[in-house]
């Protein structure tokens, strides 16, 4: 099965406050249940993932209205 460029997004909302530290704990526990329930759901895309390097990007929001529209 051939798959697209797939990269992990992840999601920080800037609107609760968090600490630096806070958000580099939470973002550590989001990359790990991803990866998890991904391997879970459909290992073939996982792997695909990890063949192209596990990108992954990082990106801000201002509010869960914010990440909705993402």
């Amino acid at each position: 099965m051939q798959f697209e460029q797939a990269k992990m997004m992840l999601v920080v909302r800037k609107d609760l406050g968090m600490s630096i530290g806070k958000i580099a704990a939470q973002v550590g526990h989001a990359v790990l249940f991803g990866y998890k329930e991904a391997l879970r759901v459909d290992p073939s895309a996982v792997q695909a993932w990890e063949i192209q390097s596990s990108p992954k990007i990082a990106v801000a929001a201002n509010s869960e209205e914010e990440i909705d529209e993402l």
